[in-house]
């Protein structure tokens, strides 16, 4: 439902194929963030998380990122978690060069939350 609702907000907002992770929070309270797929039904990723991150968890995880608190980031790269929103999103900004692309995850985030 998630994938769904994205792939409308960037259509409709002209900025199709533009986002490349989701952050939301998870129903333990941990944060996730997920490779957006190249469709909805789709298991390929439009940017996986880095190969490097790929199967760590905790503390290894977070001396490879750099992020502290980060949780882990599944073995094929399409998810990884922090404790909180800020851990999660640390490893975003680690992912999203540039002002630009920043600004773009930042903006559809935002419609996100208005929806």
């Amino acid at each position: 439902m998630l994938k769904e609702h994205l792939f409308d907000l960037e259509k409709e907002h002209g900025k199709e194929g533009q986002a490349t992770y989701i952050l939301y929070p998870d129903e333990s309270g941990k944060w996730r963030i997920q490779a957006v797929p190249v469709s909805p039904e789709s298991f390929e990723s439009r940017k996986p998380l880095p190969e490097q991150w790929r199967g760590l968890r905790d503390e290894e995880l977070s001396k490879v990122t750099g992020v502290p608190d980060t949780v882990f980031v599944h073995a094929s790269g399409f998810i990884g978690g922090g404790r909180s929103c800020g851990e999660a999103g640390g490893l975003i900004n680690d992912l999203t060069t540039g002002a630009q692309s920043k600004a773009g995850v930042e903006e559809l985030a935002r419609l996100a939350l208005q929806s």
